[in-house]
This record gives C-alpha cells, sequence and structure tokens, in this order.
C-alpha cells in the first residue's frame, strides 16, 4: 500500500510539472477587485494546478489587504499567485516587479507584528524580478485601453532585448499580412534563425505571426522584404506571437547578427553571476557558528 502511495505522489508530480499552461476567468472576488485584468494563467510561478489552490493561500494572507496597510497589497498578493494570462508569455508566468513586493513588506511590516503576525514565508522579495532586468507587473503597467490604433516602435537596444526576454529572433522574408477575426497575422519565410524556444524552427519554413489586437502593430512598411523579428511563444499551441508593445519586426542588416551575439554573450554572464549569487547564499544560511566552552 505504501508502494502505492508512493508511486501515486511520483505520478502527480510528473503530471504537475509537465501540465501545460491554460487561461481561465478570475473567479476570486478579493482578486476581481484589486486586478486590473480578467483572465489569468495555470500552472502559475508557484506550480499551483487551480484557482482552488491559489485561493487557499490568498485566503491566508488576505488579512494583509483587509488591514489597508499598502495600497498595492491587494494588487501584489492577487497578482503574485494569479499571473495576467498573455499569448505571448504562456510558457512563463509573469509575476509581480520586486519593487512591489518591498514596498508591500516595508509598508505592512509593522502593522503585522503588532498583530503579532508573520511574513509569508513563501514569498520572497528578492526572487521576484526587476523591471530593468526582467518581465514584470506593476499596476502602472496597465492602462485604459482605446478604440484607435497608435503603433510605438521600440529602440531596440540591450535595456529593451534585456527586459523583454525573447523566445526567438529570425530574419523573415514577409510576404503578406492579414486580419483574422480579432487578430493580425503576419506570413513569412524564414531566412534565418537567431535563436528560438520549444517551438521548432528552421531555415526556409514558412511561419505566422500572431498577435492579439487587429491594429497594424508593429508595422510592416514593406512587404516581399527581410526582416528582423522577435517575439514569444505559445509552445503548447505551437504558435508564435508579436505583441503590438513588444514585438519586434525591423528591416534587416547584417549588423544585428553582431549586436543580437554581443546581447546574448552579456546576458548568459548576467545569467551565471546571478546564479552563482544564488548558491553563495544558500551556502551562508547553512552555515552553523559553533561558540566556544567558556570553560576551556
Amino acid at each position: 500500500m505504501r508502494l502505492l502511495t508512493t508511486l501515486v505522489v511520483l505520478f502527480l508530480g510528473v503530471v504537475s510539472s509537465t501540465a501545460s499552461p491554460t487561461c481561465e476567468a478570475i473567479k476570486i472576488p478579493l482578486c476581481q477587485k484589486y486586478l486590473p485584468y480578467n483572465m489569468t494563467m495555470f500552472p502559475n510561478a508557484l506550480e499551483q494546478l487551480s484557482q482552488h489552490h491559489a485561493r487557499q493561500k490568498i485566503d491566508l494572507f488576505r488579512a494583509i489587504v483587509a488591514i489597508n496597510c499598502s495600497q498595492e497589497a491587494g494588487f501584489f498578493l492577487c497578482a503574485y499567485h494569479l499571473p495576467i494570462c498573455a499569448p505571448e508569455f504562456k510558457s512563463r508566468p509573469i509575476r509581480p516587479c520586486r519593487s512591489v513586493c518591498e514596498k508591500v513588506k516595508a509598508d505592512c511590516m509593522a502593522t503585522i507584528r503588532r498583530y503579532k503576525g508573520k511574513w509569508p514565508e513563501d514569498v520572497v522579495c528578492e526572487d521576484l524580478p526587476s523591471y530593468d532586468s526582467d518581465v514584470c507587473v506593476t499596476r502602472d503597467s496597465f492602462v485604459p485601453s482605446v478604440s484607435s490604433c497608435h503603433c510605438t516602435k521600440p529602440r531596440l537596444n540591450y535595456q529593451w532585448y534585456q527586459r523583454n526576454s525573447y523566445n526567438f529572433v529570425l530574419k523573415v522574408r514577409i510576404t503578406s499580412t492579414a486580419k483574422r477575426g480579432n487578430q493580425r497575422v503576419i506570413k513569412g519565410r524564414i531566412q534565418r534563425v537567431l535563436q528560438k524556444g520549444f517551438v521548432d524552427l528552421k531555415k526556409g519554413d514558412i511561419v505566422h505571426l500572431h498577435s492579439n489586437t487587429t491594429c497594424d502593430c508593429p508595422k510592416v512598411d514593406q512587404l516581399n522584404a527581410d526582416y528582423l523579428v522577435a517575439g514569444h511563444e505559445d509552445a503548447g499551441q505551437n504558435k508564435l506571437y508579436l505583441s503590438p508593445k513588444t514585438g519586434v519586426v525591423e528591416t534587416w542588416g547584417r549588423a544585428w547578427v553582431g549586436k543580437f551575439r554581443k546581447w546574448e554573450k552579456r546576458l548568459t554572464a548576467k545569467r551565471l553571476a546571478k546564479k552563482n549569487n544564488r548558491k553563495n547564499r544558500k551556502r551562508r544560511r547553512k552555515v552553523h557558528f559553533i561558540f566556544p566552552d567558556r570553560d576551556h
């Protein structure tokens, strides 16, 4: 019986680690009040598989919101457990920014101690991304939607590239653009693969680049021309996405190859340094100080 139980636990662990992300409407009333979006995604970054599991955690710490110690508390608690469903980030849940966590903690710790409470152990601000180095959200990340389209061409430099963590970077000969339902689709043929994620991409493949809007953003100035294209993927549906705000469509030039390689080299070095820092922090936590016996 014990062996059977162990096998079931192992099986469920495999299922949870390989479950493909799915989007669903937010049903928790508290989070419907504080979140500026209405769709979330599971599994989330905490490996919770459903809103039922997330709600259990939220209910434990909703007192932090109830005591009204920080204007950011409701947004942070809900965004931490109910990440926004964004097609271009389906393979990696978007978490709230470190600065939001730090502000809530700074605002609320005195009140929490006064009520003899504790900060949630599984909420570690240092583990959250910062806005200048990764993709994350704050309340200011969301602006009211407008009916008219306004395309803003991104300034593609290292900071922009680092912040948006693109899944794919390609040289594509764009042959057509079309509106399908409530989205725009760009079609083209891959001329060169500079980076790819889980979706299999190779030179010569025909690709369809989807967006979640009918706006002509990012803009394609001329058909049957070569472009540098960078965006995000939904590996579960085998789709490539170009977000109107973060997707890149730039006229191709050989200089892009050198820039891309330089940026990737810097990012690799930064990831390695971050990994080593985490290992060092863990080692420091494990150190036990032994004080000498005063009698000797």
